[in-house]
């Protein structure tokens, strides 16, 4: 939904959709070349989606896409601790879906993040204590 408008929420609920997707690349690739924006800009304005769709009482489903090519401490958790607190306030869940775009994932014990299946559910419940039912 980066390419999207904030009023594509009222037709979600307006068709009764409880939830809907929202696209929230978060790898320098996206971010930089294809937005181009900086980190902060990219956050704040995956951010307004997100609160656009609560608005709505929508559940936003966040695609973290290409997260295994990301800055998964100085994004990926910032961002995820972000949703949780609004979450919070809105008492709506906001689930999160971590992308593996290009297939680089692994699940071996000890393989580096951002490559690490394991760690980054590990560090999305742990860091940013997003709830597990909330991770797809």
């Amino acid at each position: 939904m980066d390419k999207s408008n904030k009023s594509d929420f009222e037709l979600v609920r307006e068709i009764g959709l409880k939830e809907t997707g929202i696209l929230t690349s978060c790898s320098d690739y996206h971010i930089f070349l294809k937005l181009k924006k900086t980190r902060r800009e990219a956050m704040d304005m995956y951010l307004g989606y997100v609160k656009a769709a609560l608005s709505k009482g929508i559940i936003p489903r966040c695609h973290f896409e290409d997260i295994t090519r990301v800055d998964f401490y100085g994004f990926v958790i910032p961002f995820a601790v972000e949703l949780m607190k609004l979450s919070q306030e809105a008492e709506i869940p906001i689930k999160i879906r971590a992308c593996d775009t290009l297939g680089f994932a692994v699940s071996y014990p000890g393989a580096s993040m951002p490559r690490n299946i394991n760690g980054i559910i590990y560090g999305l419940t742990h860091h940013a204590e997003v709830p597990s039912k909330y991770i797809e």
